[in-house]
């Protein structure tokens, strides 16, 4: 079984600190946790750990503890997703950090089309013993080429966010 501190930690690295990027269509992020995000999941300033006065006004999840972004990420992405079913680290943390950066469904698409299951964004049984069955630095190797080509896919669909693949093709070679 792999370990979610493990791979948290891949996911702070490549997520860093507190960011407000105008042209970053998430919008002000701290540890990978965006506006969007919180938004989308409904999070109260209590479970930032950030002061309610200050909710929504620049720079307000400056003060965002790591912690609460860790336990985001557990209870956000690895419990509800399962993560922890794939036994090899390197995958589940591949897996892990591809759904907190482009999303769960297109992650998990993209990892189902390398272990070659029904491409529909959700993993089960079947997808999981796919990629339980996958060679691990085989799956690594052809998932980040599957990111990378999403990421370049994006910038010719956005341009404007061309600024951002170089940082996105560095996060899809890790581990491969």
């Amino acid at each position: 079984m792999s370990d979610f501190a493990a791979a948290a930690e891949v996911v702070l690295q490549h997520e860093g600190g507190w960011v407000s990027n105008p042209r970053d269509p998430g919008g002000e992020t701290n540890w990978g946790i965006s506006t969007s995000f919180i938004r989308r999941e409904g999070l109260t300033s209590a479970e930032l750990g950030v002061d309610p006065d200050t909710a929504g006004r620049p720079g307000w999840l400056k003060p965002m503890p790591r912690a609460c972004a860790v336990e985001l990420y557990r209870r956000c992405f690895w419990d509800r997703y399962a993560y922890g079913c794939i036994v090899d680290q390197a995958v589940a943390t591949k897996v892990f950090d591809a759904s907190v950066n482009i999303g769960p469904r297109r992650a998990h698409a993209r990892a189902q089309v390398v272990v070659g299951v029904s491409a529909d964004g959700l993993l089960g049984p079947v997808s999981f013993a796919a990629l339980n069955a996958f060679e691990p630095r085989a799956f690594v190797a052809s998932y980040a080429a599957q990111l990378a080509a999403y990421y370049r896919e994006l910038v010719t669909e956005r341009p404007s966010l061309a600024e951002f693949l170089p940082n996105w093709l560095h996060r899809a070679a890790w581990g491969a």
